[in-house]
């Protein structure tokens, strides 16, 4: 515990003043308000063709709001932020991989599920849609860990065992959950969650005359076990990784593109990711270490599906 407070000191310690963060602050704010204004993502971008050109799309609303932060923070830090070209480009080929993890699922329906029956198709493209991260998240950067930082510590971006304090995680967890279960008593959580109402799993069950809970289950599991590639692509790749030219100063811009993903969830789940990236973020950069997040994040995702179905 000690150890994990400490992290936060040595965070803030000469960092930015307070102007600085007030800034980055107001400019979150205004990207956060302009997206909910307009629905940036559902009334525009999705609605592109051909599909492969969402890639620029998402990638210049990830890179506005990461590298918005990392000028701001060059601004207050001058010559203890040093910002050049490997540092830039190593940064927007973590984005790029987000932008295509963002747009290619509309050419993999039709190759792997085919002409299935309606009520199959809406509940394997729900699974294939919590699924086709471990190509493009996870395959990608194991290439990326190969070619290009095979000599780099840390295991593979922070997804290693070594000094793991799962005693503070489990707090977390405790703390965590009782949150949730105050949150659910929100209308605008219920009308959201569980995501699992949307994946078809009655249908499913019921046409194949299998027990529901077993789409419940299989839907779940992909659905939680997908956070693992949100972690190792954010706090990961974008905090352990670009930490090697960025150092602390890659925390604060993975939380702007960490809020952009949020975007089309319920505002207050986007608001609460700024703070939650931030604590996570300052924990894998000074751990050197994700499962904390990924325990953290699928625990937060599990109980938000269990209190919604109680409730529901």
């Amino acid at each position: 515990m000690k150890n994990t407070i400490s992290y936060f000191k040595q965070f803030h310690s000469d960092y930015l003043p307070m102007q600085g963060f007030v800034l980055i602050g107001v400019f979150l704010t205004v990207v956060i308000a302009t997206n909910y204004q307009l629905n940036l993502e559902d009334n525009y971008i999705d609605k592109i063709k051909p599909a492969a050109l969402r890639v620029p799309a998402f990638f210049s609303l990830n890179a506005l709001a990461y590298f918005g932060v990392l000028l701001m923070l060059k601004m207050y830090r001058k010559s203890a932020l040093k910002v050049n070209i490997r540092a830039v480009s190593y940064s927007a080929f973590g984005l790029l991989i987000l932008s295509v993890d963002r747009s290619v699922f509309p050419y993999l329906v039709k190759p792997i599920l085919g002409d299935l029956h309606q009520q199959e198709f809406i509940f394997w493209y729900k699974i294939l849609f919590n699924s086709y991260g471990w190509i493009t998240i996870f395959g990608a950067l194991c290439l990326t860990k190969l070619l290009l930082d095979k000599k780099q510590a840390n295991g593979f971006y922070g997804l290693h065992f070594q000094l793991t304090n799962f005693r503070f995680y489990a707090l977390l967890v405790a703390l965590i959950i009782p949150i949730t279960a105050l949150t659910a008593l929100n209308s605008e959580f219920n009308s959201f969650y569980p995501v699992y109402k949307r994946c078809g799993g009655y249908a499913f069950a019921a046409f194949h005359q299998i027990p529901e809970w077993v789409s419940v289950i299989t839907y779940e599991f992909f659905y939680l076990t997908d956070f693992l590639n949100t972690e190792l692509l954010f706090r990961g790749f974008l905090v352990i990784g670009v930490s090697k030219y960025l150092g602390k100063d890659s925390i604060l811009p993975m939380v702007a593109a960490y809020a952009v993903l949020h975007f089309g969830k319920p505002l207050g789940e986007t608001i609460s990711s700024v703070f939650g990236g931030y604590l996570l973020g300052v924990l894998a950069y000074y751990s050197k270490n994700i499962w904390g997040g990924v325990i953290l994040h699928i625990t937060l995702a599990g109980s938000m599906e269990f209190f919604a179905f109680l409730l529901n």
